[in-house]
C-alpha cells in the first residue's frame, strides 16, 4: 500500500513539474519582441521613423518584405509599436512552437538576441508583463507636483496667445516654440493670488483672471 502510495506521490509530482516547465515555455513565446531588423536593440526603429521624411514608404517597404505591418498605439508613452513576424529575428514566428526558447542554432532564438541581459532575453522596461514597477510611482509623484504646481501658479507660453508649437523630433515627438532650438518650450510662471489686501477697502476677493495681470515680477525658464 505504502509504495504505491509514494509511486502516485511521484508521478504526480513529475505531471506536476512538466506541466510547469511547459507552461513557462508557453509564456516566453506569448511575450516574444517582434518587430522590423534595427540596429540599435535599445532604441528599436522608432528613431529611424522619426527620423524619416517619409515613413510611409518605410513601412510598405517592411509589408512587401515581412507581410502586413501593424501599429499599435498602446506604449507608456504614445509611441507606436511595430509588430510583425520578422523571420530574421525569430524563424517561423508564426508557427506555436514555445520549445523555440530551449533550442539553440536554426530555428531557435538567435545569437544576437542572446546578447540582452535580463530574463529570456527580453528588453521590456516600459512596456509588457515586465514592466518596470518603480515607473508607475514616479508617475504617480509627477502628478502630484503638478496639482500643487498648477494650483498656486499661472504658466503661459512665452508669446502668449502668439505662441506657434512645432513638432520636436528625436526619440520621441515632443513640443517645440517655433523658433527655439531643441525641443524647448519656454512658459512664464508667475504666482497666483486669490485675495488682495487693500488698506482702504480691506480684504477684497479678485478673479483668477484679474490676478494673472497684477504682478509684475516674471520668472521665465
Amino acid at each position: 500500500m505504502w509504495y504505491a502510495l509514494d509511486a502516485g506521490i511521484v508521478g504526480v509530482g513529475i505531471w506536476t513539474l512538466l506541466q510547469w516547465l511547459y507552461t513557462t515555455r508557453r509564456k516566453s513565446h506569448t511575450t516574444q519582441l517582434r518587430g522590423p531588423p534595427s540596429e540599435s536593440f535599445l532604441y528599436g526603429v522608432g528613431k529611424r521613423i522619426l527620423s524619416a521624411e517619409d515613413s510611409g514608404a518605410i513601412y510598405e517597404a517592411w509589408a512587401q518584405e515581412y507581410g502586413p505591418v501593424y501599429a499599435a498605439p498602446s506604449t507608456p508613452l504614445g509611441s507606436k509599436k511595430i509588430i510583425l513576424c520578422d523571420p530574421k529575428a525569430i524563424a517561423h514566428a508564426k508557427v506555436f512552437r514555445p520549445g523555440r526558447w530551449l533550442e539553440d542554432g536554426k530555428g531557435g532564438i538567435p545569437a544576437k538576441a542572446k546578447e540582452l541581459q535580463g530574463h529570456r532575453h527580453l528588453l521590456t522596461f516600459m512596456d509588457g508583463p515586465r514592466v518596470c514597477l518603480g515607473k508607475n510611482f514616479v508617475v504617480t509623484e509627477l502628478k502630484v507636483v503638478l496639482v500643487v504646481l498648477v494650483k498656486n501658479f499661472v504658466f503661459e507660453l512665452r508669446d502668449a496667445v502668439d505662441s506657434k508649437i512645432e513638432i520636436g523630433r528625436g526619440l520621441l515627438p515632443r513640443p517645440k516654440l517655433a523658433g527655439e532650438v531643441g525641443c524647448k518650450l519656454p512658459l512664464r510662471v508667475r504666482p497666483l493670488l486669490g485675495e488682495i489686501a487693500n488698506d482702504q477697502g480691506g480684504v477684497v476677493s479678485c478673479s483668477v483672471e484679474f490676478s494673472m495681470y497684477i504682478f509684475s515680477r516674471e520668472t521665465t525658464f
